[in-house]
């Protein structure tokens, strides 16, 4: 069998594609496994009964058929029966419209339930929302008041060895102080004791000098 090509409705089905996505974005098929559930149609459908338009046709019906054709054929027209079956089908209709309003009272309290159910749903959600929204402050509120107990207890460290460093700068510049004090008094104090050793040598050479004067005059005299 010859190959024709693509065919010309399936091309341009492609092509009108192509264009639309183009325009609006790529259509992604989503897999049906994938897809979300669809929207539930096994809801409650009341019935109000037969249209009135329906149900006045019908009863003209049966009364044309009766009347025309019942007695063309047999020549004769019972009233009474045509009307008793105008009456059965009215009643059947009232029927059927009663039932349509218990039907409806019924979807009416159903449907009340349901809203009931919804907002008792809904309040013990916002009830849950606004527990875990006071226990999450709570916690925040115990954390900052952890973190600052924390940073107090921290600064009070930080001054305390502060304190700490200054007094013992304090006290090791008073022991240099002193140290550097007694060193200078140390210094004085020798200083002092090879100036009164010099002197001393000095009193003491010159004593032996005037007492060799004094023994070369008394030897100079005899």
């Amino acid at each position: 069998m010859p190959n024709f090509g693509i065919d010309h409705d399936i091309k341009n089905v492609m092509t009108e594609t192509a264009l639309a996505e183009k325009k609006i974005g790529k259509w992604n098929v989503v897999p049906k496994k994938e897809r979300p559930d669809p929207h539930p149609v096994d809801y409650f459908v009341p019935s109000f009964g037969p249209d009135p338009e329906m149900q006045d046709a019908k009863e003209n019906e049966e009364l044309a058929r009766v009347q025309v054709w019942e007695e063309r054929l047999s020549g004769k027209s019972d009233g009474a029966v045509v009307q008793k079956k105008i009456e059965e089908q009215r009643a059947e209709a009232k029927k059927a419209e009663a039932e349509a309003a218990a039907a409806l009272a019924k979807a009416d309290a159903l449907e009340a339930q349901a809203k009931e159910a919804e907002d008792a749903v809904k309040k013990q959600k916002l009830q849950e929302e606004i527990k875990r929204a006071i226990i999450e402050k709570e916690a925040e509120e115990k954390v900052k008041e952890e973190n600052k107990a924390r940073d107090a207890e921290e600064l009070k460290a930080k001054i305390e060895e502060s304190e700490a460093k200054k007094a013992e700068d304090v006290k090791k510049a008073e022991e240099d102080a002193l140290a550097s004090k007694a060193k200078q008094q140390k210094m004085l104090a020798e200083q002092q004791a090879e100036s009164d050793k010099l002197a001393l040598a000095a009193a003491k050479a010159k004593a032996e000098a005037d007492a060799k004067i004094l023994a070369d005059a008394v030897a100079a005299e005899e």
